[in-house]
């Protein structure tokens, strides 16, 4: 079951990593739209940052939860 949760682990951090670089490219788009005065581009970046987030934040969550179940039923 070791191997189950380093798994686990693994794809948490996988997702995080996933989110964390939406969320710079996000800040790329609203930065490039800042800059150029483009509003939909601005809105584009803000909303890749909102969802980056997210996504980050919920992947490591999801992967934590499942180990610490896991670790609690003994497996």
């Amino acid at each position: 079951m070791q191997l189950f949760q380093q798994i686990v682990t693994y794809l948490g951090a996988a997702g995080t990593m996933i989110g964390l670089f939406g969320v710079w490219m996000g800040w790329q788009d609203f930065s490039a739209g800042k800059i150029n005065e483009n509003a939909m581009q601005q809105s584009k970046g803000q909303t890749a940052m909102i969802y980056g987030g997210l996504t980050a934040a919920v992947s490591a969550g999801i992967a934590t939860a499942i180990v610490t179940q896991m670790n609690a039923l003994g497996l």
